[in-house]
């Protein structure tokens, strides 16, 4: 049995958090870890699609503290808030940017770790160039296939006028303007 230290946005609906806690829960249902929580508090609130029993889980990864001394930090957030091992004999840290380069304190946060993991070979490219100097492995993010599926309706004749709906933060970050 592993000891893990899962530090990470577990109850919000950002895409942070569900990502998060669905690597969480995947990595509890293997029954090869014991695992702490110590829930960041990210504010997008806990995700309605989520059901009492998980929320009743999570709560029990928090208060379930006793571990030994090989216990490994996961820390799941954004790089530059990621400090080192925080009394733990290895610390890995998971986070993802949408860009070509990274500001300075997300290189500076990710090199306090021990390893990084990130979801894609363009994100390893784009910390590696940025002067991350640390292992940096990919560990790609998966997909709910129950949810989504080629299953679903489809249109037979695409209309030359249609209403798009975007389900995300208004910013230039997420693409507002090429919408």
């Amino acid at each position: 049995m592993y000891n893990l230290i899962f530090r990470g946005p577990a109850y919000g609906s950002s895409g942070y958090a569900t990502a998060a806690r669905n690597f969480l829960l995947n990595l509890h249902s293997t029954g090869d870890y014991h695992i702490v929580l110590d829930a960041l508090p990210w504010i997008s609130g806990f995700s309605i699609s989520e059901s009492k029993e998980i929320l009743l889980l999570l709560k029990e990864m928090e208060t379930n503290r006793s571990l030994s001394e090989d216990t490994t930090l996961l820390h799941w957030t954004v790089g530059s808030e990621f400090k080192g091992n925080l009394g733990c004999q290895r610390a890995i840290g998971h986070t993802i940017f949408e860009t070509s380069s990274l500001n300075r304190s997300f290189v500076e946060g990710c090199n306090t770790m021990d390893a990084i993991m990130v979801p894609t070979e363009f994100n390893q490219q784009t910390f590696r160039q940025a002067g991350v100097k640390k292992p940096i492995f990919i560990v790609p993010e998966g997909v709910n296939t129950e949810r989504f599926n080629p299953e679903g309706s489809t249109l037979s004749v695409i209309p030359s006028k249609f209403t798009f709906l975007s389900v995300a933060n208004l910013s230039y970050r997420k693409g507002v303007d090429l919408i």
